[in-house]
């Protein structure tokens, strides 16, 4: 090099050294991401909401919550219903107030007992008049359309196990199981899909571990495999023990449009999460061999009856 940039070199190896610096940064962030909670496990433990409208209500008179549509759909297949009103002007405010609500497992978990459905006050002014000192408010509904409890945030303060209780009333006749024994069953579900997550995650490590090898060692390779069968097998016994569960305690399927609420991720939450997601929520599919995802066997099970 010529002498008149010498002083370049200690600037290039401080650029070399930064970038090694965020390539490993890059590489870390990817790991920590691959094992964080896949979308199967976020899709089955999330609170999932539809925007909703109400009827115009006569003049003079009430705004009736139990007119809303998704009341209506839900007594009509004997679901239980809840409704979340919500002034989502201050956008920012409710969706800090829906991340510290719906991050709490036990009630997002809670929430699949019910169709859910969400009304922006700020589009509806009379019921936001109605409603001006109970907001963030949810109503409860039971199988037959009655408002059997009202759970009131005011303040924007956030204590999911006082929306955990409503719920209980909700349900307590709505099918043998309680509440509370459908969320305790459910959590111990999630706990062990999670356990095996993480083993597949081992295998896959695993694999590509041997794959990297010069030649690969196709008796381990072998070997991975078995185990990669053995891995599907006992995710299709978890699917149809969650099935079971979803039938027992007669989990409807969420209305059109619902999507999730409360979820820290950017991109997430906002129109969709795709069909592992989908199938998660609702207790579809069955792994197939090889770890791809098979048929939708049994239905969904909260349509069952």
């Amino acid at each position: 090099m010529n002498r008149r940039y010498h002083w370049l070199l200690p600037a290039l190896a401080v650029v070399a050294l930064v970038g090694d610096a965020m390539a490993q940064r890059e590489r870390t962030a990817g790991r920590m991401n691959r094992r964080g909670p896949s979308e199967e496990i976020r899709s089955r433990s999330g609170a999932y909401f539809a925007d909703v409208t109400l009827p115009a209500p006569a003049a003079g008179e009430e705004v009736d919550l139990a007119a809303c549509e998704l009341v209506v759909d839900a007594v009509q297949e004997s679901n239980l219903s809840l409704l979340y009103l919500q002034d989502l002007s201050e956008s920012d405010i409710a969706q800090e107030f829906e991340r510290a609500m719906f991050s709490d497992e036990e009630l997002s978990v809670a929430l699949r007992r019910f169709q859910c459905g969400r009304i922006d006050l700020s589009k509806h002014p009379v019921l936001r008049e109605q409603y001006a000192k109970k907001f963030p408010l949810f109503v409860a509904f039971d199988a037959e359309g009655t408002a059997v409890g009202e759970a009131v945030f005011r303040g924007f303060k956030a204590k999911p196990k006082q929306l955990v209780k409503t719920l209980q009333r909700a349900a307590a006749r709505h099918t043998k199981m309680s509440l509370s024994a459908f969320v305790k069953r459910y959590r111990d579900f999630l706990r062990d899909l999670v356990k095996h997550e993480a083993k597949e995650r081992q295998l896959q490590d695993k694999r590509e571990r041997l794959l990297k090898k010069n030649p690969p060692p196709q008796a381990d390779l072998a070997k991975a495999t078995r185990e990669q069968e053995s891995l599907v097998e006992q995710k299709n016994k978890l699917l149809d023990k969650e099935r079971e569960l979803l039938v027992l305690a007669r989990v409807p399927p969420q209305p059109d449009g619902a999507r999730r609420l409360g979820d820290r991720r950017r991109g997430r939450g906002r129109g969709g999460e795709g069909r592992e997601g989908r199938e998660g929520r609702e207790g579809r599919g069955r792994e197939g061999r090889g770890g791809e995802a098979g048929g939708e066997a049994g239905g969904e099970a909260g349509g069952d009856r």
